[in-house]
């Protein structure tokens, strides 16, 4: 059985076996009651399912609905820790106390545990919906808009995109159970009546230039509401819960971008795979709408051999910065470059492309044993949003065809699993910790991993006393490359924590007040708390280990 927490006398506190207060007495005659509310009004909320989930095992022990005062109750509950959770029609699903994260507060019944008159508050869902249209006031019948916010879940505050949607017939679009908070929303298009006008496709112009240019050849620039092609240029959307906020984006039809991309030698066996265009919108990387065909095609020779192409011409687009990812031929790695489109036509001249590295290797067990089924390779920029994910085989071997330089943090998982790294190696990369560092050559890793089984408990205080709701993070040794087992959570009901699937190694558990609002994956936003918290060093064959000392709740800075 678990040690459990035994109490001798206010703010005194010791782990012991306490034999009579192991036994989870079945039939106990507990209770878990309260009322649903709204989070906005504080109205009581009937016929919201409410749900109850025994963490040990994640199991459902009971279900109900809330009556006609929002009232539920759930009678004869044994002793134990349960996650509560409530749901209801136009409201945000959520756990008992959840903050961003999703980290939430458990309740504990038993022996001098509240567990009763518990006011368990929903969050009215937001809508926001509108419009995509030219500035004549045509829809832009084939747009699709995203919806971007800062991370609330990563505690990185990086911008990540929250939805994304296409627009119907009439250019309308609706993004249904948001949370509140504020968003940016960002369209893509193409005018529907746009006639590319191309190069001749059998030489070169002497210029580069057209030698007529359609009036209809023209494209939009990715527009942020309300009409901004900059993207630091736009207005936020502050949306409240329960709001349903009408907005509009204007889209303006501008002169076409043309790009002619020399096209490599083949080996005659494979196809033309053409180019990707992307801009960064919020650091997040956008595919760009385009159009593209082979031009410039060569004449056959006299053995009857069929003409091909020698280069693509890419259009559809606008001016601006580009990243312009070249498809690898005959098994070759791709390679991308930045390109700043400002004239209406650009040759590309392709020999200055980055090569993209090609990244290879073997993950092994570190007891020799199998590896679990479903596993699989993550790696996560630390800066930027480039992630890339891979599943492995049963033999521990992987592949990614293109990897972009960057420095990345390793992760492995699998099924049912978590997976900790015991060491890493590399050829054509630089290891540090959990973290890589790849250049444009190819790569090939070594991950020995084991399972991660540890559970660590504790207790979080408010001036000595056990207090529930308090944010909990646990915080690897070092932080700026281990980032990947940085675990947040929060105190449940009787003021106790338990981190869950913990790797060996050494580690500071930090208590803070209020601590999720902060971006607290980054290393100089940690640094304050992490000399008043409390140290902890995990073994490598512990199951559990329980603090010795309680973990007293700092102000947030």
């Amino acid at each position: 059985m678990k040690p459990v927490l035994c109490w001798a006398g206010i703010g005194a506190l010791a782990w012991a076996g306490c034999a009579s207060a192991q036994v989870a007495v079945q039939g106990a005659h507990r209770e878990i009651s309260g009322v649903v509310v709204s989070a906005k009004t504080g109205e009581p909320l009937a016929g919201a399912q409410v749900v109850i989930i025994r963490t040990r095992d994640r199991k459902v022990v009971a279900q109900a609905s809330s009556d006609g005062e929002g009232s539920f109750v759930f009678a004869n509950m044994e002793d134990g820790k349960f996650d509560l959770s409530a749901s209801r029609e136009g409201y945000i699903r959520a756990s008992y106390q959840q903050h961003e994260g999703g980290i939430s507060t458990a309740i504990v019944t038993g022996e001098g545990m509240i567990s009763t008159g518990l006011r368990f508050e929903l969050e009215p869902q937001a809508r926001i919906y509108g419009r995509v249209e030219e500035d004549s006031g045509d829809p832009v019948p084939r747009a699709h808009v995203s919806l971007f916010r800062a991370d609330r879940n990563g505690g990185t505050g990086r911008m990540v995109q929250a939805r994304a949607a296409s627009v119907d017939a009439v250019g309308n679009f609706e993004f249904a159970g948001l949370e509140e908070g504020e968003y940016y929303a960002c369209a893509t298009g193409s005018p529907w009546y746009a006639q590319p006008s191309r190069f001749m496709r059998s030489a070169p112009q002497q210029s580069g230039s057209y030698q007529s240019r359609a009036l209809l050849d023209v494209a939009y620039a990715t527009t942020c509401y309300p009409e901004a092609t900059n993207p630091k240029e736009a207005e936020p959307i502050r949306v409240g819960a329960g709001e349903r906020l009408s907005l509009n984006i204007t889209m303006h039809p501008e002169p076409a971008m043309h790009l002619i991309v020399p096209l490599p030698a083949s080996d005659g066996q494979h196809g033309f795979a053409p180019p990707q265009l992307t801009r960064e919108i919020f650091g997040v990387a956008e595919l760009v709408p385009t159009e593209s065909s082979f031009t410039n095609f060569t004449v056959g020779s006299q053995n009857g051999e069929t003409s091909r192409p020698t280069a693509t011409e890419i259009t559809g687009f606008t001016a601006g910065q580009l990243d312009v990812q070249l498809p690898g031929q005959d098994g070759e790695a791709m390679r991308h470059m930045s390109v700043d489109a400002e004239s209406t036509s650009l040759n590309l001249e392709t020999s200055g492309a980055t090569p993209m590295a090609e990244f290879t290797g073997q993950v092994k067990m570190a007891d020799g044993g199998g590896l679990p089924p479903g596993a699989f390779l993550s790696l996560i920029a630390v800066q930027g949003n480039e992630s890339q994910a891979t599943s492995i085989l049963a033999d521990g071997s992987f592949k990614i065809q293109s990897l972009k330089a960057g420095r990345y943090e390793v992760g492995l998982a699998a099924s049912g699993h978590f997976m900790a790294i015991d060491q890493l190696s590399a050829k054509g990369a630089q290891v540090g910790g959990e973290t890589l560092t790849v250049g444009t050559e190819p790569v090939t890793l070594t991950a020995i991993i084991r399972d991660a089984n540890t559970t660590v408990s504790g207790l979080a205080t408010r001036k000595g006393v056990p207090t529930s709701g308090i944010f909990v993070l646990l915080v690897p040794s070092n932080i700026r490359t281990m980032r990947a087992r940085l675990q947040p959570n929060q105190s449940d009901s009787d003021g106790s924590f338990n981190f869950q699937n913990v790797a060996p190694g050494a580690y500071t558990i930090v208590a803070i007040e209020e601590g999720w609002k902060l971006n607290w994956a980054r290393p100089e936003v940690l640094e304050p708390y992490l000399s008043h918290g409390e140290k902890v060093s995990v073994d490598l064959k512990a199951q559990e280990v329980n603090l010795s000392h309680h973990v007293e709740a700092q102000p947030m800075q």
